[in-house]
């Protein structure tokens, strides 16, 4: 499951978040990863994506003529593996900075010493597109905003593939 996020519900609570962004933003840009050969930790608490708000559960892939459908390719590892036998290592950024939903690596995923290249892509609020104040509040409980937090944005994306897995 994906942790809750918590919206500001005035104006002190929503001043003291754009702090805390400004904060790990700071400290995100002096912390740089030492690459190549970073190691991240792989975690197993986001699993079982769920549909974004509006949309539907689909039980079933789509019908896609065959001239639209990539070429299959072999799966390296099995899917079930579990984050405790996975290694993550950064090698060089491919797309970083603000403004953007995620940060993004080529990397290396290394499972019982067999390892092959993947993009990483990292999530961090502090690197998203400030809030904007005049619709940042929740409502009667109901986010209002267009400003996402990292485990929506993560979430959907997770969701999506989840859809695409069978291509």
């Amino acid at each position: 499951m994906f942790p809750e996020f918590q919206a500001p519900r005035c104006d002190e609570e929503y001043n003291k978040f754009r702090k805390n962004l400004s904060n790990s933003r700071s400290k995100a840009y002096k912390d740089t990863f030492n690459l190549p050969g970073f190691e991240l930790p792989v975690l197993a608490q986001c699993t079982d994506p769920y549909p974004p708000p509006g949309q539907i559960e689909v039980h079933e892939a789509p019908d896609v003529p065959r001239r639209h459908q990539p070429i299959m390719r072999v799966r390296h590892f099995p899917e079930l593996s579990s984050p405790n036998d996975m290694h993550v290592f950064l090698d060089h950024p491919l797309q970083t900075g603000r403004q953007g939903w995620a940060q993004v690596y080529a990397g290396r995923l290394s499972i019982h010493g067999k390892t092959c290249d993947v993009v990483v892509k990292l999530y961090q609020e502090c690197m998203f597109r400030d809030p904007d104040p005049r619709n940042f509040y929740a409502i009667d409980g109901y986010r209002t905003s267009d400003w996402n937090p990292a485990t929506t944005v993560a979430q959907r994306e997770a969701w999506a593939y989840l859809m695409l897995k069978e291509y």
